[in-house]
Order: C-alpha cells, then sequence, then structure tokens
C-alpha cells in the first residue's frame, strides 16, 4: 500500500492518491532493476577479483599484470572481463576437483 484515504471519499483527492501510489510503484520498480544491476556488478567484480588472485598464485604475477593479462586477454576475444574472469574461476574450480 501506497497510501490510504479518509471517508468520505472526494474524487480529486482519490485521483491524487492513485496518481502519487502509481508514482510510487514506479520508482520502486526502478529501485529493484537498479538492484539487479548492482547485484549483477558485484558479483562480475568477485570474479574478477578471484580470476586475478588465481593469475597471481599460478603465474607468480603482481596484481596491476594480472590484471593487465586478464584485460588483454578480453580484448583479444573481444568479450567482456567478467566473462573471461568467470571461464578463469570455473576451470580453476574444475582442476581443484582433481586435487
Amino acid at each position: 500500500a501506497f497510501g490510504y484515504l479518509v471517508k468520505p471519499i472526494d474524487t480529486t483527492q482519490a485521483i491524487a492518491a492513485i496518481e502519487a501510489a502509481l508514482a510510487r510503484a514506479r520508482e520502486v520498480q526502478q529501485l529493484k532493476r537498479s538492484e539487479v544491476g548492482l547485484s549483477a556488478a558485484l558479483t562480475a567484480n568477485r570474479h574478477i577479483s578471484i580470476a586475478i588472485g588465481i593469475l597471481m598464485e599460478r603465474h607468480r604475477l603482481t596484481n596491476q599484470h594480472a590484471f593487465d593479462t586478464l584485460r588483454n586477454l578480453a580484448r583479444s576475444r573481444r568479450t567482456k572481463l567478467a566473462e573471461i574472469a568467470v571461464e578463469i574461476v570455473t576451470a580453476a574450480e574444475l582442476l581443484s576437483l582433481d586435487d
């Protein structure tokens, strides 16, 4: 519920309340879309950080060099950094199953 009306209901009052409720509902929907976008960005950043850590550990790279390697790979494949990061994390998880 985004509001309430007090009896007796005036048509002008009802229209104003409905318009306000619809505006508030649109705001809530926009916030939900923003939340989904932010959540996806956080997940992507988490995968990128983990992939950088994997590259650092496996290839003895500095943080910056590992990031540059990841970025260059994404550029050469013409794909998003997060997609490459997910591939690296998934591959590392699969390899760790064999240990």
